[in-house]
């Protein structure tokens, strides 16, 4: 797999790309707030980003980690895909398991992780040009 291009993103940007995701996803009808957050603010040391919200009243806030903060060398941070992915949790909601340690759930976030990755990919056409340079 190609590794993807460090894209850094202000809040701007951030929120035109949620405005756009939301209508792709059928998500008009939530409110959501855009945060960008220092590690600190996370309580979970690897997080890349989080969706807490309140279901009845169709509110949330996805919380993506700053770019100063990013320390991992071998991939590039992608904020459109954490966006994506915390967006397919609002979707996808329903279906996640209870338990967050079982085999259920880490499987059911790997299929979000890898629904977000296509998506975005195809957005960007990046997945057509990688299947085509490795049929090469």
């Amino acid at each position: 797999m190609m590794r993807v291009e460090q894209k850094l993103l202000t809040i701007e940007e951030l929120e035109a790309l949620l405005f756009e995701w939301q209508g792709r996803l059928c998500l008009t009808e939530w409110d959501i707030v855009l945060k960008i957050v220092r590690r600190s603010e996370f309580g979970e040391e690897d997080n890349q980003a989080d969706v807490t919200y309140n279901e009845v009243s169709r509110q949330g806030i996805i919380r993506i980690l700053d770019p100063i903060d990013w320390d991992n060398d071998l991939f590039n941070q992608d904020m459109e895909k954490s966006l994506v992915h915390e967006l397919l949790h609002l979707m996808w909601r329903d279906f996640e398991p209870a338990d967050g340690d079982s085999r259920e759930h880490i499987l059911w976030h790997s299929r979000l992780e890898t629904t977000a990755r296509i998506m975005v990919a195809l957005k960007r056409g990046s997945l057509a040009r990688n299947v085509e340079a490795r049929t090469k």
